[in-house]
């Protein structure tokens, strides 16, 4: 794997071979994407991007919506990843988004994130190249205008490839995808 390289595994609900295939030949078309497993048994994708690639929730996006197959992003980085889950203020309360950094091995992080709203979604993705991701764990993370916090949240550790092997959630017995598909239904809840 190159320095400038991010690792990032999906969860992926492959169902047969075809899946995999269907897979493969989608991602081939990007001489930025480098397939390092595809396991239609695990459901398990894991991917190295190169400069240019398209973004880590770009290619659920793809997957999702272009394959029809369902995809979680379960880990990032052999080295070093977190999270922020970003939660709408007051005023903003059905604003929802998720921020993901994947740090590589000579510390360049890619920020990937997910913003949106009842009526607006916004997918954003920067490199740093020297950031010390561990430092920023415990800190908040604001999307503001200039005089108003829209969402926040707190900057935690991520999994690690291969580190998040759960299918079941052990807090409510229900599969990933269960537990995908009613984190769905409650966002539409909410801004409904």
């Amino acid at each position: 794997m190159s320095d400038s390289e991010f690792k990032v595994e999906f969860s992926v609900q492959m169902k047969c071979d075809e899946c995999r295939k269907k897979i493969i030949s989608k991602l081939s078309d990007y001489d930025s994407i480098i397939i390092d497993l595809i396991n239609v048994d695990e459901q398990r994708l894991v991917i190295r991007l190169k400069q240019n690639s398209p973004s880590p929730l770009r290619i659920q996006e793809m997957i999702e919506n272009e394959l029809k197959i369902n995809t979680i992003i379960r880990g990032a980085s052999d080295d070093f990843a977190a999270v922020a889950e970003l939660r709408g203020s007051d005023r903003y309360s059905s604003v929802i988004g998720v921020v993901r950094f994947i740090q590589n091995s000579s510390k360049q992080t890619l920020i990937d994130g997910i913003i949106e709203d009842d009526d607006l979604r916004l997918i954003f993705q920067k490199k740093i190249d020297s950031l010390d991701l561990v430092s920023m764990i415990g800190r908040s993370l604001a999307i503001k205008t200039s005089d108003e916090i829209i969402a926040a949240g707190i900057i935690a550790r991520a999994s690690k490839i291969y580190d998040n092997s759960k299918k079941v959630c052990l807090c409510s017995g229900k599969t990933l995808w269960q537990e995908r598909e009613l984190n769905r239904k409650s966002h539409k809840s909410l801004s409904d």
